[in-house]
């Protein structure tokens, strides 16, 4: 009971736990499963409607919701539980390249703590691009920890990440080319977050 109050999980196919018949009744679920009290669980339900924008399909079925809107379903019922810790499964995984920007600009604005208190994310992804936002990034090879550091000080090591199948994204790559031509240019972030005319 203690882990499921901590942790929230995010799988990475949101149909796997849908479990209610409105968007409604999804959000409160896992609330209910805590025992949280009606005025309390209303409070939260209404702004994880309001947070995700999905206020206007509260009444709906889950299943009449995008890909999209179902994966922004799941972390708004997750995050109304308000976990310490966030673990996400290939979040983006079924989305197309849009929902995946908006994802990810979420996930960033959820371990900022926009949606209530900030909770630490494990994220799982097979997506290099993604890794780029992390402050830690482990890498995994056979079941065992091969790199663990900053993402960009392990995307400097290309040679080492070859030797297991892996390769910088192809921002990274961009990101010091530009770099060395523009010296301004300070951070990965600052490249991919800032639209370069």
């Amino acid at each position: 009971p203690e882990i499921r109050r901590r942790v929230g999980m995010v799988f990475q196919n949101p149909e796997n736990q849908i479990v209610s018949t409105t968007v409604e009744r999804e959000i409160a679920f896992g609330l209910e499963n805590l025992g949280i009290e009606p005025p309390e669980m209303h409070r939260r339900v209404q702004q994880a409607l309001a947070d995700f924008d999905l206020a206007r399909y509260r009444q709906h079925g889950p299943h009449r919701l995008s890909g999209g809107e179902k994966q922004r379903l799941v972390i708004a019922a997750v995050l109304a539980m308000q976990p310490r810790y966030l673990i996400l499964d290939e979040p983006t995984a079924l989305l197309d390249q849009g929902y995946q920007r908006k994802l990810m600009a979420t996930i960033r604005s959820i371990h900022t703590g926009r949606f209530g208190t900030p909770c630490a994310i494990l994220h799982i992804t097979q997506n290099a691009a993604e890794a780029l936002f992390a402050e830690r990034l482990i890498i995994l090879h056979e079941g065992k920890i091969y790199m663990d550091g900053a993402p960009l000080d392990i995307f400097l090591q290309e040679n080492q990440l070859r030797e297991i199948g892996l390769a910088p994204p192809v921002e990274f790559s961009a990101y010091l080319r530009l770099r060395k031509l523009h010296p301004a240019v300070q951070s990965v972030r600052q490249l991919l977050l800032q639209p370069i005319l």
